[in-house]
């Protein structure tokens, strides 16, 4: 049986170079994406313009909307920041972190948690919209057998127990669920 595919629609401009991530918002009005040129972009789905244009010091690898709303997205980068743009109908601001000591290829968020991979860590953070993020878990890497080594692949929220738990993929180890500790309001266990 063979499919045919036909072309809706093509966003021009934007990228000079090879995209590495894209992300579509909430309630689909927008999609970012970002490329190898350091730049993330934001356009509007139903019109394919251009709003907004965001150059980075280093290439964004992945990218994750802000469920709160469709004018903040968060950015991994090569660089070991997580970037935070927001945008109104002026301008775009961004606020960086450093997260890693090593490229941010994997990014997920739930509610005020996000969680972070870069190659062999899994950190999980409370975030805050003007302050830096809060570390409120780090995953113990699984144990590294002689030829193979630590890489994190991929990282998923998992509700169906009716608890939140983290997923974590590994390029040579398989997929771990790990529960993530409950923090009390003055931060104590």
């Amino acid at each position: 049986m063979s499919r045919e595919y036909s072309e809706l629609g093509r966003l021009q401009g934007g990228h000079s170079a090879a995209i590495t991530a894209i992300a579509i918002s909430p309630r689909a009005t927008y999609l970012a994406s970002a490329g190898l040129d350091n730049r993330v972009c934001v356009w509007e789905l139903s019109s394919g313009k251009l709003l907004y244009e965001y150059n980075g010091s280093s290439a964004a690898v992945s990218l994750a909307w802000l469920p709160a709303g469709e004018d903040r997205i968060l950015c991994s980068m090569l660089d070991g920041y997580v970037v935070s743009l927001s945008f109104s109908v002026a301008a775009i601001t961004a606020r960086g972190f450093v997260v890693h000591s090593e490229a941010v290829e994997c990014l997920v968020i739930k509610g005020q948690r996000v969680a972070s991979g870069a190659h062999r860590e899994v950190r999980v953070w409370d975030w805050t919209t003007d302050g830096p993020w809060t570390l409120h878990y780090e995953v113990e890497e699984p144990l590294s057998h002689q030829h193979e080594e630590v890489l994190v692949t991929g990282l998923s929220w998992d509700d169906s127990t009716g608890k939140t738990r983290l997923v974590v993929a590994y390029l040579e180890h398989g997929i771990r669920w790990v529960s993530l500790p409950v923090l009390r309001v003055n931060g104590s266990k």
